[in-house]
């Protein structure tokens, strides 16, 4: 099985003004792109690239690996936040953005957490069927993608928030303790 490591976009513009972003298709910053091209996964080697069909995540793989063709899929969208998207984070209940977080709320007209996992569990059960364990594949994607990832394999990760940039590595352990959720 290959080992996968899922990356956070740079700080995007809706990043900075600390607005919920979801779906809204909106750049990364100056700022973001310059800590993507130091970042500690662009001095890494990959076999294969995936990321959202999204801006800010072409933009993070292309300003990390310059040339690099990404397969793009439409299961590495993030989360869609329904009325909190385009909204200062700060202008909404504290107790609910938590329990989103966690799985356990879901924004009014949003994306069910379970339907997230839903699609990021056949993306995962296709890329561990179709690759081998000495292939590296790196995906850039957003951090609800890697919130539900957490949620579904890595049980004993109590950090659902990812930092820009942040990355967290799946191995054929992580998936294989909770393949029969694929």
């Amino acid at each position: 099985m290959p080992i996968v490591t899922f990356v956070r976009h740079a700080e995007s513009e809706y990043n900075k003004k600390q607005k919920f972003c979801g779906r809204i298709d909106c750049n990364i910053t100056k700022e973001g792109k310059e800590k993507a091209k130091q970042s500690n996964i662009a001095k890494q080697q990959f076999h294969t690239y995936y990321c959202a069909p999204q801006r800010r995540t072409r933009q993070t793989l292309e300003v990390m690996f310059p040339g690099v063709k990404p397969i793009e899929d439409s299961r590495l969208l993030t989360l869609d936040l329904g009325e909190w998207e385009g909204k200062e984070k700060s202008k909404i209940n504290q107790n609910l953005v938590a329990l989103y977080r966690r799985g356990k709320y879901t924004p009014p007209n949003g994306e069910k957490p379970e339907e997230i996992e839903r699609r990021v569990g056949q993306f995962m059960k296709e890329i561990f069927c179709q690759y081998s364990k000495e292939e590296k594949i790196l995906v850039v994607t957003s951090n609800g993608v890697i919130r539900a990832i957490k949620r579904m394999f890595l049980k004993d990760d109590v950090n659902v928030q990812t930092d820009n940039l942040g990355y967290i590595v799946l191995k054929d352990e992580d998936v294989m303790k909770n393949v029969n959720r694929l």
